[in-house]
């Protein structure tokens, strides 16, 4: 089971830019907030794999929880459990 979260950065790398680089970000901001375009789609690379994928957005009804719930009761349908 694979959850992917998007916080529309590269977070590991924005961290090391921060801590010993004097905050000179550079290529880590993906913008991919609101109103623009998603790189990657993640929900199109699960669908191209066969995979669940499911976009939730700010101000959905759906929690990050409430998701991962549902996934991994999708995932043992599958798998006959």
């Amino acid at each position: 089971k694979v959850a992917i979260i998007n916080n529309s950065s590269l977070g590991m790398v924005r961290q090391w830019q921060t801590l010993f680089y004097n905050e000179r970000y550079s290529n880590t901001d993906l913008h991919t907030g609101p109103d623009t375009i998603m790189v990657p789609d993640f929900v199109k690379l699960a669908d191209a794999y066969g995979c669940l994928g499911i976009r939730v957005e700010a101000g959905s009804a759906w929690t990050t929880l409430s998701v991962l719930s549902f996934c991994a009761a999708r995932c043992s349908e599958k798998a006959g459990f």
